[in-house]
């Protein structure tokens, strides 16, 4: 009963942030960043709970080994959901004192220029042709499983990594303002731009590699549509949302067809958030074994991962290689991981008090960030917004700080370039005409 007062609980939060984000005429604010974690956290957390209700204490094994081996009580589950409802509350109450508004049309975007979208295209080629070099070199454009691909990376020499990861970003930022130019500059001419867009991530897409890089290329068509072409309805946000489930428990269950035993969870929607959902009971288990210490390196690490590792005095170790490490180093070595979650962290921390100290600064931060956007004053705004809106969900699924402080001086060195650059190309430009 008190598991089922909890579900109800995070739907009512989730509903309070969709009416403290709704737009003027009373749609969905589909690009709000507490909006989307509200979302998130249900699928995270709520589905995997419905599957241990469903499937009873007795069936568990069909959720899986690991659940199977957990053997969760459902007052694990309660003390699970109990730091979702205080990560919630901490991000709804934090909207609700300080959200006047924040609403992202296309009147309050910047106009991407000739300059910058030229710019783009160069870095678009250069870090594409680098991070194929790498892939090459290190052979990762060989390997035949998601799980090589991790072993294959970790293996690569740290400095190799940290250019890869930039250039990556690189890559994707540069994409994301490609496409933001030519909806902008040739609106009529969206359907032509999208199909186009949408064939080269279906053709470009591994079946056997990770299903969230698909759905970010989606989600990112879904976003400028909202925006620049047509208000996405209610219902059509629900069907999205429907059709996007079934497609990606369909592309795991076609990942996973080389595994000779049946799991229910790789043939139900909850086969994904079944190792989010899993961190946190375990780490509730531990503390309630007084097994439970998390390093301090591990928690300064997600503050300042904006820090090459080679300069800092302790070792930067992320929550989901720290967990892997301390409790599945077998598994790590075989390039397998389960992530961590924004509810172990609050585990981890103490408990529901410091998860609802989390989302609140949380919620002030999505808050700050959606203003820059409103205040049209810089070109590269709405285009960081819209990066870190393709990788919201990890801060429920992995760690709630780290999306935003990692990228600092990246964005920064990026930024800067393409701003000193295109200034130089437009005096040069304006000089050759006064000739």
């Amino acid at each position: 009963m008190i598991t089922l007062i909890y579900i109800l609980i995070l739907f009512i939060l989730v509903w309070a942030m969709y009416r403290i984000t709704q737009n003027e005429d009373g749609s969905v604010h589909v690009l709000d960043f507490g909006l989307i974690v509200s979302a998130v956290m249900i699928l995270y957390m709520v589905l995997p709970t419905l599957g241990f209700l469903f499937l009873n204490e007795g069936n568990l094994a069909l959720m899986g080994f690991r659940i199977s081996e957990l053997d969760p009580k459902s007052s694990h589950i309660n003390q699970v959901l109990g730091n979702a409802v205080a990560i919630l509350v901490g991000i709804v109450l934090a909207y609700k004192m300080q959200f006047k508004g924040n609403y992202i049309v296309p009147e309050k975007i910047r106009i991407i220029s000739s300059n910058i979208y030229s710019k783009s295209i160069i870095g678009f080629i250069a870090s594409g042709i680098i991070l194929f070099i790498i892939k090459l070199m290190y052979g990762l454009n060989a390997v035949e499983s998601y799980n090589e691909s991790y072993t294959v990376f970790w293996a690569m020499p740290k400095l190799v990594k940290q250019l890869f990861l930039v250039f990556q970003d690189v890559f994707t930022f540069c994409k994301i303002i490609i496409f933001i130019y030519l909806i902008q500059h040739n609106r009529s001419s969206w359907k032509w731009i999208f199909l186009l867009y949408l064939f080269f991530t279906v053709f470009f897409y591994d079946s056997s590699g990770s299903r969230t890089s698909l759905f970010v290329e989606v989600l990112l068509m879904i976003a400028l549509y909202h925006i620049y072409i047509k208000k996405i309805s209610k219902r059509g946000i629900f069907l999205l949302v429907i059709l996007g489930l079934i497609l990606f428990s369909f592309l795991g269950i076609s990942r996973s067809q080389s595994s000779e035993s049946f799991l229910l969870s790789n043939y139900l929607v909850i086969g994904e958030f079944v190792n989010i959902w899993a961190n946190a009971v375990h780490l509730v288990q531990l503390s309630g074994e007084q097994n439970l210490s998390v390093p301090t390196n591990v928690s300064l690490s997600e503050l300042l991962s904006f820090i090459p590792s080679q300069i800092l005095p302790f070792e930067k170790l992320d929550y989901a290689v720290w967990y892997m490490r301390s409790f599945f180093p077998e598994s790590l070595e075989q390039g397998n991981g389960l992530a961590f979650g924004i509810v172990a962290q609050s585990i981890s921390d103490g408990g529901p008090f410091f998860g609802f100290f989390r989302g609140f600064i949380l919620g002030s931060l999505f808050i700050w960030i959606s203003r820059l956007v409103k205040l049209n004053k810089f070109w590269w705004s709405f285009p960081i917004y819209l990066l870190f809106y393709l990788g919201i969900y990890n801060t429920v699924r992995s760690s709630s700080f780290e999306l935003f402080t990692s990228p600092i001086l990246k964005f920064t060195a990026i930024v800067f370039v393409f701003s000193i650059t295109a200034k130089k190309i437009s005096t040069s430009t304006d000089m050759t005409r006064s000739i």
